[in-house]
């Protein structure tokens, strides 16, 4: 879906800052998919719609930066049996 683009451009962009890095990143898209998503269930019609989109784009942005993150996790030697 369109909300899924955003998603891949913040995580890209938020991850190669030196300052935020991918653990806060990765913690800060989950957290906020899963206000959206919280948030959704309180709301109706257009409201819900649009924080559904914004769940699921920072979803996303979470899905792009675990994979990046989970190869740096595991040493060098484990790196080719974990992935």
């Amino acid at each position: 879906s369109l909300a899924e683009i955003p998603g891949a451009i913040l995580a890209a962009f938020f991850i190669e800052n030196a300052t935020i890095g991918r653990r806060r990143c990765l913690g800060a898209a989950l957290a906020l998919s899963s206000v959206c998503m919280l948030g959704a269930s309180l709301l109706s019609g257009l409201s819900f719609t649009t924080m559904v989109s914004l769940g699921k784009m920072f979803n996303n942005a979470a899905f792009c930066v675990i994979y990046p993150y989970t190869a740096e996790v595991y040493p060098t030697t484990d790196r080719s049996t974990g992935l």
